[in-house]
């Protein structure tokens, strides 16, 4: 099915955009205390006839925003200097929604492929906080070699964040070994907003724009019933070399290249069935979890908030003026 762009509204932050996260205990305490999920839910983001897409991702405990887990939430807002507590509790199925490959290193055959560990991306966080690849957790009580936070209660685990660091946009995801690609493809990652006195000053003082915008930049692709793709096979090149690519193909080219749709050489040898892909660049384009939104903006500075999350894919951003004839 044809996705139609610029036909989508821009998500924001809020109970029907992307959830922000709601600590738990009084707001003067010395350390914001949350409590995550991680789980797999379905959201409809694509239009329709497409269905709802299945994803792995972080839902808040609190019983107000857990009943709706959104994708991208939920995101957390802390200060500089004011410490953050992540409890998380591993609540995903013994199944993946994407192909794992078991012959990676970590991700061997019998490992528990709901195995997660959380990072924080960008954050100046204490050694056994920082997510390893190695202190993974599965609900099942299962851990990995270097997993050292446990709370006592099997499949949870507990992070500490000093925020001793200057404002920024930083992003928490998952970083499990032999299926980090999956994981965060698959969704279970979320946005870290840190901000300090000095950010406020600049904005109290009109030299950083009040009207912010978050971007979340991803690519992904997607099955005709609104499930994630992701390549997991060789695709053995069949396709004859092109013509001039500053000339249009003919027809019959374009009909002769029906159903091959290969892209790599073979030089022999037989690759297992599932694969690792070291690159991946998706054909659809998501902002904020939306493909191809569309934001309205007042006629006053701006400032956007960019996080590029996508696999392996670089954008060169770009404004336009807009045309009268769109």
């Amino acid at each position: 099915p044809v996705i139609r762009k610029f036909n989508q509204a821009l998500p924001g932050l809020g109970p029907s955009g992307i959830p922000v996260a709601t600590p738990v205990g009084a707001a003067s305490s010395a350390v914001d205390a949350y409590q995550l999920q991680i789980q797999q839910f379905q959201q409809q983001i694509l239009p329709l006839p497409y269905g709802k897409t299945t994803f792995w991702g972080y839902v808040d405990a609190n019983p107000a925003i857990a009943a709706n887990p959104r994708y991208l939430g939920p995101v957390i807002v802390a200060r500089k200097d004011k410490p953050v507590q992540l409890t998380v509790t591993n609540q995903l199925p013994n199944k993946h929604i994407l192909p794992v490959d078991t012959t990676l290193m970590g991700a061997q055959p019998g490992q528990d492929v709901n195995r997660a560990t959380v990072h924080l991306h960008g954050g100046f966080t204490p050694w056994n906080s920082d997510g390893g690849p190695f202190s993974w957790f599965a609900p099942d009580g299962q851990t990995g070699a270097s997993f050292l936070n446990g709370t006592g209660v099997p499949g949870q685990a507990r992070y500490y964040y000093p925020n001793q660091q200057s404002a920024r946009l930083m992003w928490y995801h998952d970083h499990a070994i032999g299926i980090t690609r999956l994981n965060a493809y698959a969704g279970i990652v979320s946005a870290y907003l840190l901000g300090d006195d000095f950010e406020d000053s600049l904005v109290a003082s009109g030299l950083v724009p009040s009207t912010q915008i978050p971007l979340v930049i991803q690519d992904k692709s997607f099955n005709p019933d609104g499930s994630l793709w992701y390549p997991s096979q060789y695709e053995y090149r069949n396709i004859p070399n092109l013509p001039n690519p500053w000339e249009p193909l003919s027809q019959a080219t374009v009909n002769g290249f029906a159903g091959q749709t290969g892209r790599w050489e073979s030089e022999g040898g037989t690759p297992p069935p599932v694969s690792c892909v070291p690159e991946y660049f998706s054909d659809t384009v998501l902002v904020n979890g939306a493909p191809y939104p569309v934001a309205g903006v007042p006629a006053a500075p701006v400032r956007f908030r960019v996080l590029n999350g996508s696999q392996a894919r670089f954008y060169n951003l770009q404004l336009y003026y807009e045309s009268a004839e769109r």
